[in-house]
């Protein structure tokens, strides 16, 4: 993992190299654009701009009973009842004591909460198309150093 600030303080580029479980390594860059102004270079809150990877990230999501099981392209995994009930993510990306729940708010829509510890670090709203080849996912992060922005992304449905 590489940060490097512009030479003006107005743009950060994280630079991230992930090997995946099956041994291919993924190489991610996203520039970030300094949205507050603070005394140390580092400090402060940045906006995500642009992101390049070297593969697309891929999840898998499948019925669980009455939950859903979820495996992403790095490894990380978990199964949720719809119940708003926490479990544990596990993976070798992940960071220990992180938990999601997960409660339906419609038939094509369910909220998650994230949390670390104990204390929730993130919400999101997944909703699916009426079609089904789409979802779009609005991310709130939340705490101290998560900003106040709200983050909304669209994910496409790969045929089989």
């Amino acid at each position: 993992r590489r940060l490097r600030i512009s030479p003006d303080g107005k743009t950060l580029t994280h630079e991230m190299e992930n090997r995946l479980p099956d041994g291919r390594t993924v190489t991610e860059t996203v520039v970030y654009r300094r949205t507050s102004t603070e005394s140390h270079p580092l400090a402060g809150i940045w906006k995500p701009e642009s992101r390049k990877a070297t593969d697309s990230p891929t999840v898998l999501y499948e019925r669980a009973g009455n939950g859903l099981k979820s495996v992403n392209g790095v490894g990380g995994t978990f199964t949720v009842m719809l119940d708003g009930k926490p479990v544990p993510e596990t993976g070798p990306t992940m960071i220990p004591g992180i938990t999601i729940a997960a409660k339906q708010v419609d038939d094509s829509t369910v909220e998650f909460t994230r949390t670390r510890e104990g204390a929730v670090t993130q919400r999101a709203l997944w909703k699916v198309s009426p079609d089904g080849r789409t979802m779009t996912v609005t991310t709130t992060n939340i705490g101290a150093t998560a900003g106040p922005e709200t983050v909304t992304s669209t994910w496409v449905k790969k045929s089989s």
